[in-house]
C-alpha cells in the first residue's frame, strides 16, 4: 500500500532546531568490495583495532597521491564507477 502525500501539512505546533545537535558527526557509510573488505578486516583483527581505523589510516597514507601540489584534486584520478547497488 502506497501513502499520498497530503496537499497541505500543519507546522504550526513545530519546535524550531528540535533534533538539532551542534555537535554531532556524520558517519557516512563507504561500501567497500569483497577483496578489500576482507584485506580491511584481516588487518584489524591482526592489529586489534577497528576497521575504520584500518581504512582511515590507509587514505590518510594516500591522500597526498590523489593531490596536487596547490591542494587540488589531480585530473588523473579515475572514480570507480562499481555499481554496489546490486
Amino acid at each position: 500500500m502506497v501513502n499520498k502525500m497530503r496537499k497541505e501539512y500543519d507546522f504550526s505546533k513545530g519546535e524550531r532546531g528540535k533534533f538539532y545537535r551542534p555537535k554531532s558527526e556524520l558517519n557516512i557509510p563507504v561500501y567497500l568490495d569483497k577483496e578489500t573488505f576482507d584485506f580491511v578486516q584481516k588487518i584489524a583483527s591482526e592489529k586489534g583495532i577497528t576497521s575504520s581505523s584500518v581504512v582511515n589510516q590507509l587514505l590518510r597514507n594516500n591522500m597526498k597521491d590523489f593531490l596536487n601540489p596547490d591542494g587540488s584534486i589531480r585530473q588523473t584520478f579515475q572514480e570507480d564507477k562499481t555499481n554496489y547497488s546490486e
